[in-house]
């Protein structure tokens, strides 16, 4: 299994809002996606005793970007606030000054077209 495609999960561990169903409960609720290349029915990165830190989150983001971006297909890419954030905040934090200040006006988010992002949050914790 390419690691990759499971990067853009909440954040993990601890609050039990945050692990995902069983892959056979979304196969009835959505027939018309392909789960094929999930290959664990149940979520087995989800921790009870350990919660996945900001840097972490924004690292995991970070790796799941660089793999998106060797993709020749278009993908719709579905995730949560916090993913977002931290992935985005890193990713201008690591910036060069100039860069930084475009990069921080709200603005340039309507600036990503060739990224179709959905983001919301089903439940909360």
């Amino acid at each position: 299994m390419d690691p990759y495609r499971f990067l853009c999960f909440l954040m993990q561990g601890v609050r039990p809002c945050d692990k995902r169903r069983s892959i056979s409960e979304y196969q009835s609720l959505f027939p018309a996606i392909d789960f094929s290349l999930i290959d664990s029915n149940e979520d087995t990165w989800w921790k009870a005793d350990v919660r996945e830190t900001k840097e972490e989150l924004a690292a995991r983001g970070r790796k799941f970007m660089n793999w998106l971006g060797t993709r020749k297909e278009e993908i719709a890419i579905v995730t949560d606030r916090a993913l977002l954030f931290h992935t985005l905040s890193a990713f201008v934090n690591h910036s060069h000054p100039l860069e930084k200040k475009e990069l921080s006006k709200p603005q340039v988010c309507r600036c990503l077209p060739s990224l179709p992002i959905a983001s919301f949050a089903p439940w909360s914790c």
